[in-house]
């Protein structure tokens, strides 16, 4: 590989990086938990693959490391916070993953 495709990798996964903590100051009801579970386990798998190339890379493991990091504190906020609103006995819960409430039917056009 040359440092010309080793650069171009490292800035688009740095590129997922600043995403994932631009999503921290998103509110916790508009995050998403399969982008977040797919950006926690994808960082952790391709920082896994970082030390098994030849040669290592250490800068691209550091910015997988850190996209997991981001993708898993994430869904920490979300759990945290679907925590909270059972808590406090608020509102029906909503469905994590298309953020309707709870046992409604997929498609609203059918009534």
């Amino acid at each position: 590989m040359s440092g010309v495709d080793i650069a171009g990798t490292c800035s688009s996964a740095q590129g997922l990086v600043i995403a994932g903590l631009s999503d921290m100051t998103r509110p916790a009801e508009l995050l998403s938990v399969p982008q977040s579970a797919v950006l926690g386990v994808s960082g952790f798998i391709w920082s896994r693959y970082c030390f098994v190339i030849i040669p290592k890379n250490f800068n691209l493991f550091a910015v997988n490391f850190f996209v997991g990091c981001c993708g898993t504190t994430q869904l920490v906020r979300i759990w945290l916070y679907q925590k909270s609103l059972q808590e406090k006995g608020a509102a029906q819960p909503t469905d994590l993953v298309s953020r309707k409430p709870a046992g409604t039917q997929g498609c609203d056009s059918l009534k």
